[in-house]
């Protein structure tokens, strides 16, 4: 156990309080007396402190991190050792693990996609520089009192283009959100982190795992031979898109899973965006001014009233086109004074015509009459 009278001596930040214990070290809550903020100290547990494969993860984590600038990232101030023992210096986190957050259950569908999203933007960033955290679970999220979580842990990461420090065949992390590959002793990528945000997101939405069970050879064995239960059947309200992004998340086959995070954010943004969370950001639109009424004051510029006029109440082109069996009307642009014309002297000889029909109708019956009268006085 690191002490606290000791660790005031040898170092600047006064510890406060314990934050957590993980497989790896011991978390606690600090002051940095020199700069007046507060940090967290992760210190390499007791127990692994004979380890020198345990100490060389837990620098590795460190160091990858450190390379690390993201808003969705912990970021670490530095590195240091005292009395034999290794710790890192990071950033403090106001909030809780987002372990306890979902504790309670599910949590609402908007907030579900922004976590994940932020998850998601954030492994994009670490993957961009061959960066592979390969234990993605929700005791290692951390979410803001805004909402915003961030990946701490980066104890199990390497960095893809130096040497292995995990033997082949060895399994490293948290069983119930290891990819198939992982379970199997394979090696780990971009892919592998991309399963286990999956299995976060499948975890946040339903408030249950994709694949649990009471032993841990039962979890491998579903998560490399099983389908998981499709999130809509624990959760009718669910959109079926998220199982679509779920069901490619959490596809037991590398090249039909995400082949990276960003294409996983980019699907989840789509979904998320309707939910009104992207478009409450935006500047609202101006709404357009109303049309002033025909023939006002407000309605006449520069032009005659007339005109005014004219363009604002003259009824829309109208057009007549044969049709067979009868005839179409089409609707053109706005009218001029010159096409408003056109119709009115278009409708007025229709018009004409009508009544010459008619006339010519009663004309015919007034006619027919006098012939019938004049047959029947016939002698």
């Amino acid at each position: 156990m690191v002490s606290r009278t000791e660790t005031k001596v040898e170092i600047r930040d006064k510890i406060l309080s314990e934050l957590g214990r993980g497989g790896m070290g011991v978390v606690y809550k600090a002051e940095d007396t020199k700069l007046r903020r507060l940090v967290a100290l992760k210190f390499l547990a007791p127990h692994l402190l004979g380890d020198s494969g345990e100490k060389e993860r837990f620098l590795r984590e460190a160091q990858a991190a450190a390379v690390l600038d993201h808003p969705n990232i912990c970021a670490v101030h530095e590195i240091d050792e005292v009395q034999g023992q290794i710790f890192i210096v990071m950033a403090y986190i106001a909030g809780q693990s987002l372990q306890g957050k979902n504790a309670a259950g599910p949590l609402k569908l908007e907030e579900t996609l922004g976590i994940a999203i932020g998850i998601g933007q954030g492994l994009q960033e670490a993957h961009e520089h061959k960066i592979v955290h390969r234990d993605i679970k929700n005791a290692n999220i951390m979410v803001t009192p805004k909402g915003e979580p961030k990946i701490t842990d980066f104890g199990l990461a390497y960095l893809a283009d130096r040497s292995k420090l995990t033997k082949s065949g060895t399994t490293l992390g948290t069983p119930v959100y290891m990819s198939p590959e992982q379970a199997q002793g394979r090696a780990a990528n971009r892919r592998s982190d991309v399963w286990s945000l999956g299995v976060v997101l499948y975890e946040m939405a339903t408030g249950k795992l994709p694949f649990s069970g009471d032993h841990q050879q039962i979890i491998i064995y579903d998560i490399i031979n099983e389908p998981h239960e499709p999130a809509t059947a624990r959760r009718a309200e669910l959109p079926r898109e998220l199982d679509r992004i779920l069901g490619k998340a959490l596809a037991k086959n590398l090249d039909e899973r995400y082949q990276h995070a960003d294409d996983m954010v980019v699907d989840m943004r789509r979904l998320w965006r309707p939910l009104g969370k992207e478009e409450s950001k935006r500047p609202k639109a101006q709404r357009p001014a109303p049309r002033p009424v025909p023939g006002t004051p407000a309605d006449l510029g520069p032009d005659s009233q007339e005109e005014a006029e004219a363009r604002n109440t003259a009824p829309r082109q109208i057009s007549t086109t044969s049709k067979p069996g009868g005839r179409g009307v089409r609707s053109g642009g706005p009218a001029t004074p010159e096409t408003r014309r056109g119709a009115d002297k278009h409708l007025a000889a229709t018009q004409q015509q009508i009544w010459t029909y008619r006339i010519a109708l009663i004309a015919s019956l007034i006619l027919a009459a006098v012939f019938a009268i004049l047959w029947l006085q016939k002698p």
